[in-house]
């Protein structure tokens, strides 16, 4: 049983979102450098999804494969169809 309802759990990772994003501000004003996160692994169905264009069905298997929200799987497809450009 889950603590946490889904819409309770998308307003969890856009705050964490929002305070990542925060963090990552104070730290370039404050000249230190945040250790990098590690690079998502990401399964080879999914790399073609994102090179054939396929976003959407390439976040869902994301999810699915990693048991993750939407926000932090479309960040992850995001940044891997930016690299594939």
């Amino acid at each position: 049983m889950s603590l946490f309802g889904p819409s309770q759990i998308d307003e969890l990772e856009a705050k964490v979102e929002r305070l990542t994003r925060q963090v990552e501000v104070f730290a370039r004003q404050l000249g230190v450098e945040l250790e990098a996160e590690p690079a998502p692994e990401v399964s080879d169905e999914v790399l073609v999804l994102v090179q054939r264009g396929k976003k959407i069905d390439a976040i869902k298997k994301y999810r699915e494969e990693h048991n993750v929200g939407l926000q932090e799987a479309k960040r992850v497809i995001d940044g891997l169809d930016h690299d594939h450009r």
